[in-house]
């Protein structure tokens, strides 16, 4: 059976609350590779992994409910706008949005083989990467998945974190561990940083 970690910050907003932190470890109930997880608040969160696999919790994870949805593609990322809209993204070019809250789910067209990242801006503007590509793809929306723009390829994404709408980093996996930022809403990039020791960068964060 997988498991979950959650780490949670839980400040104290009223007197009859108390500040937590720490690693919880949960049971999802599923015996499938997981490969991310995403809240919509406190309550509500999703997880999608290998097989078609999509996991709700409406209690903060204590417990996590399967919803098929009929797929049997490794589904790699998930996550949702500021208005919970949400997206999910995997094998075979498969990118999946919901508009009530995972109840539903519409496959969008997309050009792209294994898409394995993905990171939301706000209601229409997405960004994600295919990882099987030659050269990998590096995919932009700018109308909430309705039609994707190709920008730059850099390589194998790892992980992807923006400022705004134009301005990011991805930490890249191809001849080497690679970090690239661009302003132009990935139309270029710039090589910041390249690894000498093979570190393997797998997240970035601003």
């Amino acid at each position: 059976m997988k498991t979950i970690f959650i780490l949670i910050f839980l400040y104290s907003y009223t007197s009859n609350c108390s500040s937590q932190q720490g690693w919880l470890q949960q049971n999802s109930g599923s015996l499938r590779d997981l490969k991310s997880v995403s809240f919509i608040n406190l309550e509500t969160g999703f997880c999608v992994g290998n097989s078609g696999t999509i996991l709700r919790t409406t209690n903060g994870g204590k417990n996590w409910i399967d919803n098929p949805i009929g797929l049997t593609k490794n589904l790699n990322a998930i996550s949702f706008t500021p208005n919970k809209t949400g997206f999910i993204v995997g094998d075979s070019g498969c990118i999946l949005k919901t508009t009530d809250i995972g109840n539903s789910w519409i496959a969008l067209n997309v050009d792209a083989m294994s898409i394995t990242t993905i990171y939301v801006i706000n209601d229409t503007i997405i960004y994600c990467n295919e990882a099987d590509g030659i050269p990998n793809k590096f995919l932009k929306t700018t109308n909430a998945g309705i039609n994707w723009i190709v920008g730059t390829p850099v390589g194998t994404v790892t992980s992807m974190s923006f400022i705004n709408a134009n301005t990011g980093w991805a930490a890249v996996v191809w001849t080497g561990d690679e970090l690239f930022k661009t302003t132009d809403g990935a139309l270029t990039w710039e090589r910041q940083f390249v690894s000498a020791f093979g570190s393997n960068i797998r997240s970035v964060f601003y």
